[in-house]
């Protein structure tokens, strides 16, 4: 027979014979031993038994064990059944920020829920100060969610916007963290706007978290806070057919057979399309192209991404052909996460920020340049079958896969699990590449080289992390060895950025062949995510041309240093 135990809502199965000993050690699937029930006692055999497992129960219920003495079919966790079957009642709680007391805040002032504010739909509002906004504040709430296969595919729908009370430009949206994972927002201003995402796998089965935030700082946290976020609404809904992926680690239309689920977007004479025998085995595929550095091209879908107890060391996995000089980029949600070649079938290690949540997918050929005379550069990428796969090669935590930079844009398998972006201006690029040349290597035979050869220009590498936590007196830092060989004009190194456009550097010294550069991280960003990047800059100015300077950089750590504040 099959004995089910419930932990909350999450659902623990134990096969064991009638009337054998379930003692199998000091911990069996989770439970104490001492809680397993006595295997010489069938509840069936004088209680109602409907069912076994989830499965042997209708469409949303689970085999309940705990409501009577025996096993009986009932609605899964956020259902309810009115007399016709089990339907979504909703998620979570107090989805119109009404009733305060079912919300957390981490302060009662920076942080708070104002049940009579008036709101795009009802009364009810959730705000973070300006305050708030600048030691990352947020409203959180646990809510019992449906197992996966017991339940429908949800999305959620947030509304919401940035009010800008101090004069000025600001970069503020919201983060979504559902479990942990994370699902950024775009700034919206002039009153609450709704957005929506998938829910991805960290949503289901169990207590589930949800919380909201600000992604980063505002620009006013220099001087005086003055932005506040305000969330008229936090609903989880069943999806519109075709919204989201149907399963975790499922593309919609991955495999580029249908006409939907990709949107694609161009420029400056590029094209994006779905075409004919460009695929793996000739199949259909997807193809964008781009004629001058002008250009730039994109195809976007939705992709679920598992946690690492569904896919350990998950990677995406896709096909690839084309120009061979062609250097494509992938993003998940808007961030870039590598940048690679069309050889074959590749992968890109999930990142450790996107594992359990649904993201967009995004491969691009990027504008290199919009000022200035483009230069003609006819390239052609044919994109096909995306899925999830387990690449040993990421390891248990994707932050530190490649961080050697031993992983080359045309390496088989695996991509770099950076995005190296040539920058450029006034008809002039800066190169950017990760070298196969154990000469310029600090150590291994790989290294980032980024090459500025305009006043204006600059090259980079970037990829988001998760800022680790601070090792008794040793606070989180940046560690990587860094080599400039000459830099009369500009300057190279690494930084992270607060927001969008503003960012805190160090600088390498010049001249000194490899040196190891550390840049302490505030601790206020420590459990978050955060973009950090290499770089060579011209030093800025009148824009004009420079001799080629060159930054290289390797063996870069996400790490601690006594140095640091903790």
């Amino acid at each position: 027979m099959t004995r089910t135990t419930f932990v909350g809502l999450s659902t623990v199965f134990i096969l064991t014979a009638c009337g054998s000993d379930p003692q199998g050690g000091a911990m069996d699937a989770g439970i104490p031993d001492a809680s397993l029930p006595d295997a010489s006692t069938d509840p069936c055999e004088t209680n109602t038994c409907e069912c076994d497992v989830d499965s042997d129960c209708g469409e949303f219920e689970v085999c309940d064990t705990t409501s009577t003495p025996g096993r009986i079919c009932a609605c899964a966790a956020a259902y309810e059944d009115a007399g016709g079957g089990c339907f979504f009642a909703g998620a979570p709680g107090d989805q119109g920020f009404q009733a305060p007391d079912v919300w957390s805040t981490t302060h009662s002032v920076r942080a708070v829920i104002d049940p009579n504010a008036a709101g795009s739909i009802d009364t009810g509002v959730a705000s973070l100060t300006p305050d708030g906004v600048c030691v990352f504040d947020s409203i959180f709430q646990t809510f019992t969610m449906p197992p996966r296969d017991r339940s429908e595919i949800f999305a959620v729908d947030v509304s919401y916007f940035t009010e800008i009370v101090a004069a000025g430009f600001d970069s503020l949206g919201p983060v979504l963290l559902i479990d942990g994972g994370w699902n950024t927002l775009p700034q919206q201003q002039g009153g609450f706007t709704n957005n929506t995402f998938c829910l991805g796998e960290r949503g289901y089965g169990g207590d589930v978290e949800f919380r909201i935030g600000p992604a980063n700082e505002s620009f006013s946290c220099d001087s005086t806070p003055g932005s506040f976020l305000r969330f008229d609404r936090f609903a989880v809904r069943r999806a519109l057919a075709g919204e989201c992926p149907d399963d975790v680690g499922e593309t919609i239309n991955g495999d580029m057979e249908a006409n939907n689920g990709w949107t694609f977007a161009v420029a400056g004479g590029g094209t994006a399309d779905y075409a004919d025998n460009v695929g793996a085995g000739n199949s259909r595929g997807i193809r964008i192209t781009r004629s001058t550095t002008a250009s730039s091209a994109s195809a976007t879908s939705k992709i679920s991404l598992p946690m690492d107890t569904s896919v350990p060391n998950s990677a995406i996995e896709f096909f690839s052909a084309g120009t061979a000089s062609g250097v494509f980029e992938v993003r998940l949600g808007g961030q870039p996460v590598s940048r690679l070649t069309p050889t074959g079938a590749r992968r890109v290690c999930v990142p450790e920020w996107a594992k359990g949540t649904v993201q967009d997918i995004t491969f691009a050929l990027t504008q290199v340049m919009n000022t200035g005379p483009p230069i003609n550069r006819s390239e052609t990428i044919d994109l096909d079958a995306v899925s999830v796969v387990s690449d040993a090669g990421c390891g248990a935590d994707a932050t530190l896969y490649d961080n050697d930079f031993e992983t080359f844009f045309d390496s088989p398998g695996l991509a770099p699990g950076w995005a190296v972006t040539i920058g450029g201006v006034n008809g002039t690029e800066a190169p950017a590449t990760i070298l196969n040349d154990p000469s310029s290597a600090h150590a291994g035979n790989g290294s980032l080289r980024l090459t500025a050869t305009n006043v204006c220009n600059s090259a980079t590498a970037r990829r988001d992390i998760f800022v680790p936590e601070s090792d008794g007196a040793a606070g989180p830092a940046i560690k990587a060895f860094v080599n400039i060989p000459s830099a009369p004009t500009g300057r190279g190194g690494i930084r992270f950025y607060r927001l969008p456009f503003r960012s805190v550097e160090v600088n390498a010294p010049e001249g000194a062949g490899y040196q190891q550069v550390i840049m302490c991280i505030p601790p206020k960003h420590i459990g978050r995510r955060l973009t950090i990047e290499a770089f060579a800059s011209g030093g800025g100015g009148g824009c004009g041309n420079i001799a080629g300077e060159n930054t290289f950089v390797d063996d870069l750590e996400v790490t601690t240093d006594p140095t640091c504040p903790n």
